[in-house]
């Protein structure tokens, strides 16, 4: 287990810097100071040929003027910690987080890779589950959740990470 309460990066950099102007995606608005009153942290790991890729930092925020702004869904560092920051309580997914990065989740394309096979699992308090395909873009980002995507080789072992809320 690997604790990443410090946001320290996890992988090998793939994607392009993923900040947007800040328009609305979606339902989505992009909010300077996101509330805190229901906020939850998940975690989300996409492995290559068993190799961790990052998470890219700043995903789902947006310069605006000196400060940034901040969809629901985002992160703070390229740790793989996703926040949600709602305004009211609510379900929030893992389509929806890829909604807001503006990258593909299917069965043939997962944020621009594509040509290799596709696995996606969830942890829950130490308990690994296969998700099956249909059902990728509905995972609940749920409060110290894991996802786990496998691209190309099947890993021997779904990453393991804890965090300080």
């Amino acid at each position: 287990m690997q604790d990443i309460t410090d946001g320290h990066a996890i992988g090998a950099n793939r994607w392009a810097n993923p900040e947007t102007d800040g328009s609305a995606i979606g339902s989505f608005n992009c909010t300077v100071n996101p509330p805190q009153t229901f906020e939850l942290h998940a975690h989300l790991s996409i492995l290559m040929n068993n190799e961790p890729q990052k998470i890219p930092l700043y995903l789902g925020a947006a310069p605006a003027g000196v400060t940034h702004c901040f969809y629901t869904i985002h992160t703070h560092d390229d740790s793989g910690k996703i926040h949600v920051t709602p305004t009211a309580a609510g379900t929030f997914t893992l389509g929806q987080l890829f909604q807001i990065w503006g990258q593909p989740l299917s069965s043939s394309n997962v944020a621009g890779v594509s040509g290799l096979p596709v696995e996606v699992y969830v942890t829950d308090n130490g308990t690994v589950t296969k998700v099956e395909e249909a059902d990728w873009a509905n995972i609940e980002l749920m409060s110290h959740r894991e996802i786990t995507i496998e691209l190309g080789t099947p890993t021997t072992e779904i990453p393991n990470f804890t965090w300080s809320d």
